[in-house]
């Protein structure tokens, strides 16, 4: 049996209209991929994001310029 969007929305936790957004773009492209982002590109690499979480982990109270010197140190 075919759910409908409020039912799907209900089970996934998400707004109907969310799921009237997906399955429209199914229905039209058969592709969920992400699709090419506008905007500005990022600025860090998933291995410095890596790096600043690690140093937010080792801080207590970290701030932007200890999480800056504790990234430095760790070049």
């Amino acid at each position: 049996p075919k759910l409908g969007n409020k039912k799907v929305a209900s089970l996934i936790h998400c707004n109907a209209k969310t799921v009237r957004y997906w399955r429209a773009r199914w229905k039209e492209t058969k592709d969920l991929s992400d699709q090419t982002q506008s905007g500005r590109p990022r600025s860090t690499t998933a291995a410095k994001d890596e790096m600043i979480l690690s140093e937010l982990e080792e801080n207590e109270n970290p701030t932007s310029e200890t999480i800056t010197l504790g990234l430095n140190r760790k070049k």
